[in-house]
């Protein structure tokens, strides 16, 4: 981690992270059998880059990049990607107002995982944009999240149809929410 004082009360911090890490004994949940299995070995690696700019007065904005494989290292998938785990992640944001009224917008992109473990079948990459507004009363902390404010058709998790037809079975996210939540600090 990197922190930089800039003029005018501005800070910006920079994080960045290079990992490779081998498992063994990695769990899977195979549909088919209705149990979990042992994936065996498998390798993690990748890159993290995040970036957070704070100004006066509340104000501040974040990026983060996370780019990934992780494959099979043993079995008939050697070499493929682990299900479910997405290639790329971007996510990116903004907070700002006075500290008596809060608001916030992010955007949230993911992309690259697979439903299977042959890698035959991909999940459909996604766009999520969210936005809060806050704010505060003696104690306590209200807030006001729009999630999935475009109303966008998303699939969180799915799998293919066990028996081996065609068919794909995903659980789709919700469409459009929006949530009150009370919060306090002792």
């Amino acid at each position: 981690m990197h922190r930089a004082a800039l003029r005018a009360g501005r800070t910006v911090d920079m994080t960045a992270a290079v990992y490779r890490q081998q498992m063994r004994d990695e769990l899977d949940f195979d549909l088919a059998a209705f149990r979990y299995v042992n994936v065996g070995r498998s390798q993690h690696k990748g890159i993290e880059l995040g970036v957070r700019v704070d100004a006066p007065a509340g104000t501040s904005m974040f990026a983060s990049l996370t780019r990934q494989a992780v494959r099979a290292m043993n079995g008939p998938n050697t070499g493929r990607q682990l299900k479910a785990v997405p290639r790329q992640s971007l996510s990116a944001g903004i907070t700002g107002g006075p500290s008596r009224l809060q608001a916030s917008l992010s955007v949230s992109d993911l992309r690259g995982a697979f439903l299977d473990d042959a890698n035959q079948r991909r999940f459909p990459a996604f766009t999520r944009v969210d936005a809060r507004l806050s704010t505060t009363a003696a104690s306590l902390r209200f807030h006001l999240d729009l999630i999935n404010a475009l109303d966008r058709k998303l699939v969180s998790t799915g799998f293919p149809d066990p028996s081996g037809t065609d068919v794909v079975y995903y659980h789709p996210a919700a469409r459009r929410v929006l949530q009150l939540g009370v919060g306090s600090a002792w």
